[in-house]
């Protein structure tokens, strides 16, 4: 969930860093990359060799840092001079990089879903074994179990929703999730920064509707 959340992260801050050209955001970008290599890195050594979910976890990075030293190298080299910024916002709208975020977010989402699903059935066999204890070990296991599952399923859901809204960005869609601000995790960072890109957006475009009627006036 975590690096799901600072890929979501870095993406939104390429974008900020296009919208504003903002050089901290681009530093910010860096740090993040750096960061998600590390994670990714350790992740990676929690699977044994071989395992159907270290294989997905492996084509998810590998995804990752293609979209990284590809589609995130271009935009970055065009925002070094005023005259290639415009090609930057071609590159992150329409590039034929972005393929592999898209890539990463498909990889990312099997696994999560993967993950899930042993999740549910150890839980299950949690519940089945439960059900043989006395009643006082029942009763402690079974809320220890419906905790682990609660906020696991609510994990999953809401890195599902802030992955969704990176991915209906990259097509362009505005998407709202301020709902999710409010939070202290990751998923409250992509969040927050979602609604910084939702609102330079809108800005802009209330720009071009007064740019529009002020030359209709004209």
């Amino acid at each position: 969930s975590k690096l799901n959340a600072q890929i979501n992260t870095a993406d939104l801050a390429l974008k900020r860093f296009i919208l504003t050209g903002d050089r901290r955001l681009a530093a910010e970008l860096e740090t993040t990359n750096k960061s998600i290599r590390a994670d990714a890195d350790a992740l990676t050594q929690q699977f044994d060799t071989g395992a159907p979910e270290r294989t997905q976890l492996e084509a998810a990075i590998g995804s990752w840092s293609a979209w990284r030293d590809k589609h995130v190298s271009t935009v970055l080299e065009f925002m070094r001079r005023p005259e290639t910024i415009d090609l930057a916002r071609l590159e992150d709208t329409s590039g034929p990089n972005l393929v592999h975020l898209q890539d990463y977010q498909a990889a990312s989402t099997a696994l999560f879903d993967a993950l899930g699903a042993e999740m549910s059935a150890a839980a299950e066999v949690q519940r089945m074994s439960a059900d043989t204890a006395k009643a006082t070990v029942l009763a402690s296991s079974v809320a220890v179990v419906a905790l682990t599952v609660l906020l696991g399923a609510l994990t999953f859901s809401a890195m599902k929703r802030s992955s969704r809204a990176a991915e209906a960005m990259e097509s362009g869609e505005i998407v709202d999730m301020a709902n999710e601000v409010d939070r202290r995790d990751e998923v409250g960072s992509v969040a927050r920064a979602a609604e910084m890109f939702r609102s330079k957006i809108e800005e802009l475009k209330r720009g071009e509707e007064n740019r529009v009627a002020a030359e209709r006036s004209v």
